[in-house]
């Protein structure tokens, strides 16, 4: 028997193992796909702290209750200059989501905390705003997470990127200054993006310069008639 009918009767013998092993990866990572799918379509976001009615509302749930459309920019502070993402994101209102927790008294701030322990804060006035929203798509797709499976991101127009924490799984109702992981290192807390100074409209001119126009205009004008008037007299008398 030649090298070559060897190799062919060993590649014979090495193709059912091959199928084999890539019949079970390809099952293996199908498998993983579908459970990180299913583990973030089923995680649940807890809202608690100082409410009535503490709950858990799960994804599922969450496309349940009544949607809005926000269009908004996401700017982060290491790039001002530029949005990192922005469309139109659909999702339930912060205040849908609170009202139906029911707040108690005392309450001054909102905590959220992200699912890789990231954290920030609303003041209550501002998370009862109805443009703040618990987004799921964005442009009509829903949001992928790092593992394929959707996520939810808090929208905050007009806020830096540090307020809208991506992958809520807590939102806390609290009666006490509460600050966030980018808050407690300094970073303003009402993150308002200052809009940009209106361009400087240019400034009337000094009345004094219109005066002194005039008087030059006069002093030029009287200035001719005399050397007009001293040349006539001049060709008379030659």
């Amino acid at each position: 028997m030649n090298i070559q009918s060897l190799g062919a009767l060993r590649t014979r013998k090495l193709k059912p193992y091959l199928f084999l092993a890539i019949l079970t990866i390809s099952t293996a990572v199908a498998c993983r796909t579908a459970l990180a799918q299913e583990s973030s379509q089923d995680r649940e976001i807890s809202v608690c702290g100082l409410v009535e009615r503490p709950y858990n509302l799960s994804y599922s749930e969450m496309l349940k209750m009544p949607s809005t459309i926000v269009e908004a920019e996401l700017y982060c502070v290491d790039g001002p200059n530029r949005p990192i993402t922005q469309g139109k994101w659909r999702g339930v209102a912060l205040r849908t989501i609170l009202e139906k927790a029911g707040l108690k008294k005392g309450v001054v701030k909102i905590a959220f905390y992200a699912s890789d322990e990231f954290s920030s804060d609303l003041a209550l006035e501002d998370a009862l705003n109805p443009d703040i929203i618990l987004a799921y798509e964005l442009d009509g797709e829903t949001m992928q997470g790092t593992r394929g499976g959707p996520i939810n991101r808090l929208v905050v127009p007009g806020r830096w990127g540090y307020k809208w924490v991506a992958s809520v799984v807590k939102i806390e109702a609290v009666d006490y200054d509460f600050l966030g992981a980018w808050e407690r290192q300094g970073y303003p807390d009402n993150a308002l993006i200052n809009p940009p100074p209106p361009p400087c409209a240019p400034s009337s001119p000094d009345p004094g310069i219109y005066l002194a126009f005039v008087i030059i205009a006069l002093v030029a004008l009287l200035a001719g008639r005399s050397y007009l008037r001293q040349k006539r007299l001049n060709d008379l008398s030659a």
